[in-house]
């Protein structure tokens, strides 16, 4: 007992040492000066796939992403932790009390019986730098989030680039490209990430149509130059899928 006890406080001092870097207020001024870009470039993305301010719109995690998206549609969700509960770091970034969450944890996405009561009720879902995240495969995460779509409802999809320039200079050089496995859990790195050709794969295997996929850069303007030199090793993937009509 005495022995395991010594364990036990040697794994919480793991993950409050690990709490304090990656889910301080220092982590999200990073997080949020790393992806401004990208949170814009999204909207930019969703507003030229669907203009409608009306459109019902599911943003899966919440962040500045999400109020950003709220500044242009009128009808915005999330779906994610429980916020009560939730203290995985840089997600939660403004309460927003004027928008609905959906409490549904993805990792539990191939249990179709308890998936959110919303079937049908979005035009348009996005799960951003959200699926290499997830211990479970992403095909189950998909097909969740396609039975809250409308019949010919768009999702987008981003995640890194697996095989980006920048990780196959890493792995050159002798360096892990791929970060570990965290110790907290509820703040959880990249289990797995994707590249191209496995998106457009995971959207047929669920039944979508693939209306775009491709590289896309998400840095900051200042750190592009090296990133753009080989267009198909840039650092972020963009996948848009529509669900079938009928």
């Amino acid at each position: 007992m005495i022995r395991n006890a010594g364990y036990r406080l040697k794994i919480e001092q793991l993950i409050e040492m690990e709490k304090a870097v990656s889910n301080g207020k220092h982590s999200a001024e990073i997080y949020t000066e790393l992806h401004t870009a990208r949170f814009r470039k999204t909207l930019t993305i969703c507003k030229t796939f669907v203009p409608q301010k009306t459109a019902h719109v599911l943003d899966v995690g919440r962040s500045n992403l999400t109020a950003l998206l709220a500044s242009y549609y009128e009808t915005v969700c999330s779906l994610g932790f429980d916020l009560t509960e939730d203290d995985g770091g840089h997600r939660e970034t403004e309460s927003m009390p004027h928008i609905r969450h959906i409490v549904f944890d993805l990792n539990l996405s191939s249990q179709s019986a308890n998936w959110p009561d919303h079937a049908g009720e979005f035009d348009l879902v996005l799960i951003c730098e959200t699926l290499e995240h997830l211990s479970t495969a992403p095909e189950f995460t998909l097909l969740m989030l396609s039975s809250l779509l409308k019949p010919g409802g768009i999702m987008l999809v981003t995640v890194p680039n697996a095989v980006a320039l920048s990780k196959r200079i890493k792995m050159l050089l002798g360096y892990h490209p791929f970060e570990r496995i965290r110790f907290y859990p509820q703040n959880p790195g990249h289990f797995r990430e994707y590249t191209v050709s496995e998106l457009r794969e995971m959207g047929r295997t669920c039944g979508l149509e693939v209306i775009s996929s491709h590289d896309a850069n998400f840095a900051p303007p200042g750190k592009r130059v090296l990133r753009n030199l080989i267009p198909s090793m840039r650092e972020g993937l963009v996948a848009l899928f529509r669900k079938p009509v009928q």
